[in-house]
């Protein structure tokens, strides 16, 4: 290459392939075909504020595990290939924006939680499980399927499983409270976590 001041203008302003990519660079994989029908069943993500991340994560895996051939030991470069085709508008933008571009399927997932997933968030929902309360009006199968949702909204909150059942149990209206404790023969604090886990 010519020396920087040796060089045209219109050289200089023009990409040089040579020593610039594009910041995504792949780690070679051996056979990889990629399959129409594959990637109709790919769920998308636009990047949206209404947009679950961990649903959108735990969507993709559970469909390319599926699809993927059973002689393949590592699925992790064959889905770090795919993931591209699950984004759409702001998403993708940001993922062709990557420096560095992550390595690994394992790098890229962390950097797909951090960027649409942040620490604050995380502890926001953690809060919302902490102090959740069942609604005048909303039965007992409700309430547990609006903390269900929340739990999975977050499934990295970090609450222990004893103090989740606590929790929940702390913030049902009183008549709920009573007939859960009536149909445990007893107090429900009594319970051990296996017990409570089972009603």
């Amino acid at each position: 290459m010519a020396n920087f001041e040796d060089r045209t203008l219109r050289d200089l302003s023009t990409f040089d392939f040579a020593t610039n990519q594009y910041g995504i660079i792949l780690p070679p994989v051996l056979n990889f075909k990629i399959h129409m029908g594959l990637l109709q069943l790919l769920p998308t993500f636009n990047g949206s504020a209404g947009e679950d991340p961990h649903s959108h994560m735990h969507e993709f895996n559970h469909i390319t595990a599926t699809m993927m051939s059973a002689e393949i030991e590592d699925e992790g470069p064959y889905k770090l290939r795919l993931f591209s085709y699950s984004l759409r508008g702001p998403a993708k933008d940001r993922y062709y924006h990557l420096a560095p571009f992550p390595t690994t399927w394992v790098e890229l997932q962390k950097l797909f939680l951090d960027n649409y997933f942040p620490v604050s968030l995380t502890a926001s929902i953690r809060k919302q499980i902490c102090s959740i309360q069942q609604e005048v009006g909303e039965i007992l199968y409700e309430y547990y399927d609006r903390f269900q949702k929340l739990c999975a909204k977050c499934p990295n909150h970090q609450v222990p499983e004893n103090l989740l059942i606590q929790h929940l149990y702390d913030g049902m209206l009183r008549e709920t409270r009573d007939n859960v404790d009536s149909a445990s023969g007893g107090a429900f604090i009594d319970k051990t976590v296996r017990q409570a886990r089972t009603l």
